[in-house]
């Protein structure tokens, strides 16, 4: 009886700290999306190569310090389906937007 209720503790410690640390990567990956790298508004010249895949363009967008996390940037290109859907060619972009604005300037 004593390992049984050792055992239900540990699972529900478990539980409330695998909870804890779920919530606080969605939070932050909700701030990805509505915080900007930057309040500068200078204009950053960036290429999409024909066939470049989101982790690509993440890991240069990262690099040109337009976005602030290639992993969120690519979950949210995936949960929206939007892999597909982006266009190549320059763009000229800003690292005062949020992401949430950036898909409409690459998709």
């Amino acid at each position: 009886m004593r390992r049984k209720n050792i055992l239900i503790i540990f699972i529900f410690c478990l539980l409330i700290i695998g909870g804890y640390y779920w919530y606080q990567g969605e939070q932050a990956y909700q701030s990805f999306l509505q915080t900007p790298v930057s309040p500068n508004a200078e204009k950053i010249h960036f290429t999409i190569a024909k066939g470049e895949s989101a982790k690509e363009i993440a890991s240069r967008l990262y690099q040109k310090k337009i976005i602030i996390n290639e992993q969120a940037f690519t979950r949210y290109i995936k949960e929206k389906g939007l892999s597909s859907k982006i266009h190549s060619g320059p763009f000229i972009l800003f690292p005062s937007l949020i992401t949430l604005l950036l898909q409409c300037f690459l998709w």
